[in-house]
């Protein structure tokens, strides 16, 4: 069996080019026409990227959507910030870790194993399946194969040349910062240098010294997840139930590498296998060939160890085989393809097998990806978020810039709120209960993203809260509906001037068309007020009294009361800006034997436990309530 030659330096710049610019067209390609797609997990990434261009800073640990390391948002915040809040600069930034990964793999397979292993490690991961659909996505997960490769391939070069452990322990710190499962990496990393330190005393001091990096680097996220966060009940949710779940997980895996992969299609085209034939090829050629290859007989174990605590994240957990939890297999599996690569070529023509191979992978993965491109996914959370998308920019189209986008009934939506940051336009979200009688409105014309799986039936909820409502789209499958309102003339002018209790709650009430009612009719209005300042407590009553004159307090009578619990959705604008008017419908039934004549509505606010009101500026009299509304009863 004739032995191959070492790469000369010019030959391996120019293989890793050509590898590299291979790798690049994979990530790149699909990333125009993925644009206008965003999914929820990704948005959360982007609006804490945004946030850190927004408000500069140094924080490790985000604890929204149950609490995420930082390492991505840094490295997001500057595509953020030169290419806007967009999907795309998301994506580039994951196609750009993606490629360096493939660089970093190289430099790992080096190390372990030799330059020609180093070469093909770099080819396998250029061309799997699975790196490639996760370099087009904006999640962290990203990032841990790149620093899991350079942190190990630092780690081996220090303890072959006995120095550089400083960097290595700070690369082994740095790659606890990308993702959940990279624990695993970094606690075997410290097992290793433990194991080292044992059996060569030459190199405790600098085996220490790294140790104590990972120790001063891992501290501050650490403690922030501490402090920030109880991932707990995560956790629990994600959790294998029992030790025969935790068997079939690992059944799951050994099938997933030629039969059936991840279900998910943000992870994976749905049950994709990880190998396809051609580097089944090499895998089989990996297994044959390791032992003849690898001088350094710890690195097999160190291998076999790596694979096994990579194992553990999605063993221990549902949804199994899972390629975000497994991630930490991409390491050990392209290593086993460069082996194997490196074996074959050994053999006549093996070289040429191996290009052969490596270019019908790739081959198939342009085409599987291409596939997954243009093939609607049946995860309803990614299809909805898909769909929002759509509404989103298709609404900025098609409406006015000027205008307020609300957006009742969702608390949240992060794919919204990132892509609004990136058309320059704020949207409301607030929480509009299918049972709530109350309305949050702008004061001027406004636009609403109606999406019915969060608020049904929107457009015959809101016509008594508005003067207009024109239907600008309704999406065939109804996930989202597009609207222009228009708001009650009554609201768009004169808060100025109008009255306010306790410094915070501006009032004007909106009255009936007309202004006679018969005694025994019901009298239907709508309180609209301007919540000016956070409000100190969340259990105001609205005083609603029918009175005429002298008043009640003069020594009239009191006719009729319609007190009612200040409505949520003004507690919600407490917080909000003051153009943000909350409507919210009172009634007063006459009674029928009310005598003809002139009255009015007064209207105050009221503590239920003290009754104490809240004071009336300007003042209008000592019992600090609002002379609203007059009418007449007719004979």
């Amino acid at each position: 069996m004739p032995t191959i030659s070492h790469f000369s330096r010019r030959a391996t710049l120019i293989l890793m080019t050509l590898i590299l610019l291979g790798s690049a067209f994979l990530r790149f390609y699909g990333l125009g026409a993925m644009a206008e797609l965003l999914h929820g997990d990704e948005a959360y990434y982007g609006l804490d990227a945004l946030s850190l261009v927004e408000n500069p800073r140094l924080q490790v640990y985000f604890p929204a959507n149950t609490g995420r390391e930082g390492l991505w948002m840094w490295l997001l915040a500057p595509m953020v910030a030169g290419l806007g809040a967009t999907p795309f600069a998301l994506r580039v930034t994951s196609a750009l870790v993606g490629i360096l990964t493939i660089a970093a793999c190289y430099r790992l397979g080096r190390e372990s194993l030799g330059q020609q292993a180093g070469i093909w490690t770099a080819c396998a991961m250029a061309v799997l399946y699975w790196h490639v659909q996760l370099s087009h996505i904006g999640l962290r997960v990203i990032t841990l194969p790149l620093m899991g490769a350079l942190a190990f391939a630092v780690l081996f070069r220090a303890h072959r040349l006995g120095r550089g452990w400083w960097l290595a322990g700070t690369l082994v710190g740095i790659t606890f910062y990308t993702y959940t499962a990279s624990i695993m990496y970094v606690g075997y990393a410290g097992l290793w240098m433990l194991w080292w330190a044992w059996h060569n005393p030459k190199q405790r001091r600098g085996i220490a010294f790294a140790l104590l990096m990972i120790g001063v680097v891992v501290a501050p996220l650490l403690v922030s997840r501490l402090l920030l966060t109880d991932a707990t009940p995560s956790v629990l949710r994600a959790a294998a139930s029992d030790a025969q779940a935790i068997g079939q997980n690992l059944v799951n895996w050994a099938w997933a590498w030629t039969g059936r992969g991840d279900v998910s299609s943000t992870h994976n085209l749905p049950n994709r296998p990880v190998l396809d034939i051609p580097l089944v090829v090499l895998a089989i050629a990996g297994f044959v060939g390791a032992w003849q290859l690898i001088k350094q007989k710890w690195m097999l174990i160190w291998w076999a160890g790596l694979v096994a605590v990579a194992l553990v994240p999605t063993v221990l957990s549902v949804e199994t085989p899972h390629f975000l939890r497994g991630a930490g297999l991409l390491l050990p599996c392209v290593m086993l393809l460069g082996v194997g690569a490196t074996w074959l070529t050994h053999w006549r023509y093996g070289r040429w097998l191996v290009v052969s191979l490596l270019v019908i992978a790739g081959t198939h993965t342009l085409i599987d990806f291409d596939t997954w491109l243009n093939t609607e996914s049946d995860d309803f959370g990614i299809t909805y978020d898909y769909r929002v998308n759509e509404g989103l920019y298709l609404l900025d189209t098609l409406v006015d810039s000027d205008l307020q986008i609300m957006m009742p009934g969702v608390v949240f939506h992060p794919t919204a709120a990132f892509i609004s940051a990136g058309l320059n336009r704020d949207i409301i979200f607030y929480d509009w209960l299918s049972d709530e009688d109350c309305y949050l409105s702008p004061i001027t014309e406004y636009a609403v993203l109606d999406l019915p799986i969060e608020l049904n039936n929107f457009p015959n909820r809101v016509p008594p809260f508005v003067e207009t409502l024109n239907t600008l789209v309704e999406d065939p499958e109804l996930d989202y509906r597009i609207h222009t309102i228009t708001p009650p003339q009554a609201i768009t002018s004169g808060w100025e001037s109008a009255p306010t209790f306790g410094e915070a709650i501006s009032v004007q009430l909106i009255p009936p068309e007309r202004a006679t009612f018969a005694s025994g009719e019901p009298i239907a209005f709508q309180l609209a007020m301007q919540i000016n300042t956070a409000l100190p407590r969340d259990d105001y009553r609205v005083l609603v009294h029918l009175q005429s004159d002298p008043t009640p307090y003069e020594g009239g009578t009191l006719y009729a009361t319609g007190d009612t619990a200040l409505c949520s959705l003004a507690y919600q604008a407490s917080a909000r800006d003051s153009d943000l008017v909350a409507l919210q419908p009172l009634s007063l039934t006459l009674p029928d034997d009310l005598p003809a004549g002139e009255y009015h509505v007064a209207i105050g606010f009221y503590t239920p436990d003290t009754f104490e009101r809240l004071p009336l500026m300007p003042t209008e009299n000592a019992h600090d309530y609002h002379r609203a509304w007059e009418f007449s009863v007719s004979e």
